[in-house]
């Protein structure tokens, strides 16, 4: 990973469609520390050129709100070359693989990236990759794809609808709870620590979309061990910016956690709770 883009501590992730300047900003508004531009199920294909020729732009805007720039691109067969040739520069943070399905797959993305950062100017290694385990063969080989590349920085298990490319791979029903999302979860979380991923996001929607139902459903990722929570956007929930919000005050460190992090670990050694702690101190909370 390269010093100039270091993995961090996002407590939101908010997917959502990479064209419509005017309302990506809007969205970005709702709060959360991080904005994934979504070129491959979101974007129709007929807006992709439009997607790929403003993206440096709009995420240059972004990066000046303080929002952390993700884009998730189309599979290889299927234009990633072209997207990352339009999307590296020092505003992208990280790029999300789609429908991670082994340690080779990532290989081959990561071989794409290095080109594009190379004809880009931009630094070998500098931007950040995670990838996304939305199948069941990509649950099943979590830590073979989390340990393809030391540029995998963020990873997780998240649930979805039925209709979702893993609830239409596991054959999950799609419950008010999560619960079925349980063992996904709790695998990936294991994998992506034993791999080494600095900060792994869980979560995503779950059938009931209340307030009350997501502070639950992020405060169970919590516990489980993630470090952050994919959190649905304005096309998917009416009220997401209280959405952001609440999974934003779920993974924001407490005075108590801190102190007995503290306690734990005084000096600091153990980089996670380093991260957790200078979390707290941007926030001030201590």
């Amino acid at each position: 990973m390269h010093p100039d883009n270091p993995p961090r501590i996002l407590r939101t992730l908010v997917f959502r469609s990479g064209v419509d300047e005017k309302s990506i900003l809007e969205e970005a508004g709702n709060g959360m520390d991080a904005l994934c531009l979504d070129l491959e199920d979101s974007t129709p294909k007929d807006r992709l050129a439009e997607a790929r020729e403003t993206f440096r732009s709009i995420a240059r805007k972004l990066t000046d709100m303080g929002i952390t720039v993700m884009a998730r691109i189309n599979a290889i067969e299927e234009g990633a070359q072209d997207d990352l040739d339009a999307l590296v520069c020092p505003e992208l943070h990280c790029i999300n693989i789609p429908k991670a399905s082994s340690g080779d797959q990532i290989r081959d993305y990561i071989s794409l990236i290095d080109k594009a950062e190379a004809n880009h100017g931009v630094p070998t290694g500098y931007t950040l990759v995670r990838p996304v385990t939305e199948t069941a063969e990509g649950v099943m080989r979590a830590f073979e794809i989390f340990s393809a590349s030391d540029r995998i920085a963020y990873a997780g298990g998240v649930t979805g609808s039925f209709g979702g490319d893993l609830g239409w791979t596991v054959g999950m029903d799609y419950t008010p709870d999560g619960i079925e999302s349980l063992y996904l979860r709790s695998k990936i979380i294991i994998e992506a620590r034993v791999a080494g991923v600095p900060f792994p996001i869980g979560g995503g929607p779950t059938a009931v979309k209340t307030i009350d139902a997501l502070r639950e459903f992020a405060l169970q990722n919590k516990k489980l061990g993630y470090d952050g929570f994919y959190t649905p956007s304005m096309k998917y929930w009416p009220n997401s910016k209280e959405a952001v919000a609440a999974a934003n005050e779920v993974f924001t460190p407490t005075k108590q956690e801190v102190d007995t992090w503290l306690q734990r670990y005084p000096d600091l050694e153990h980089p996670r709770m380093r991260e957790r702690v200078e979390l707290a101190r941007r926030l001030g909370v201590i």
